[in-house]
């Protein structure tokens, strides 16, 4: 996993999901929050999306991958997933996001 994870909501997350897919030409995950992908250098990246999409931007975010992030994206699982509850499982991935304190 290289580069920086980006956490985008937008007015209408599926048109937002196949522009970003088209465009960027990156994997894109959408759930209830919005969507989530990675590509290089956020910081340098998020400027061009927010001015070139096509629908309008509601939040974004940007941040370094987790090792859970990394574990996540080798293994198609959470570190925890068979010993943890579902409480701790939405809040490993609300952290993930950046939505909860450590």
């Amino acid at each position: 996993m290289q580069g920086d994870c980006i956490h985008l909501e937008t007015a209408d997350n599926v048109a937002a999901e196949a522009e970003v897919k088209q465009r960027y030409g990156v994997e894109v995950v959408r759930d209830a929050t919005g969507l989530h992908f990675e590509v290089e250098n956020g910081a340098a990246f998020v400027p061009g999306l927010v001015r070139e999409l096509s629908v309008a931007v509601r939040t974004v975010s940007v941040r370094p991958p987790t090792p859970e992030d990394v574990f996540l994206k080798m293994t198609g699982r959470e570190i925890r997933d068979d010993e943890a509850s579902g409480h701790d499982k939405l809040k490993s991935r609300l952290q993930r996001m950046g939505r909860v304190g450590r």
